[in-house]
């Protein structure tokens, strides 16, 4: 019973992994297909940074649309020191992707 237990589990996990495994695959199979996607907004975001820098210790928010597009997002935290950095309709594989650019840099809390 108990050696039964065992394979059981073990086949699950290894199903599990393959799963996790080939979703991921995919997935980066898709993003070197679309080679950089928002690539242009990632630069315009890197020209306002030298033109106005964002303030020190922000929170950063980033995302798709939901966070681009939220343009009250400094009032549902006042006092804050708040940076937007969502971008197109980004998954989270591509803010990943620009995560040295648009999120490491400010060092966020």
């Amino acid at each position: 019973m108990h050696k039964l237990n065992i394979s059981i589990i073990m086949k699950i996990s290894l199903v599990v992994c393959l799963l996790f495994l080939s979703t991921w695959i995919t997935g980066k199979v898709h993003f070197f297909a679309t080679d950089t996607p928002f690539e242009a907004e990632i630069r315009a975001f890197e020209t306002q940074d030298r033109e106005s820098p964002p303030p020190q210790n922000a929170i950063v928010f980033t995302g798709s649309s939901s966070i681009r597009l939220w343009e009250n997002l400094a009032t549902y935290f006042p006092g804050k020191p708040i940076l937007n950095r969502g971008f197109g309709g980004s998954e989270l594989s591509q803010v990943l992707l620009y995560a040295d650019r648009i999120i490491t840099p400010y060092h966020p809390k």
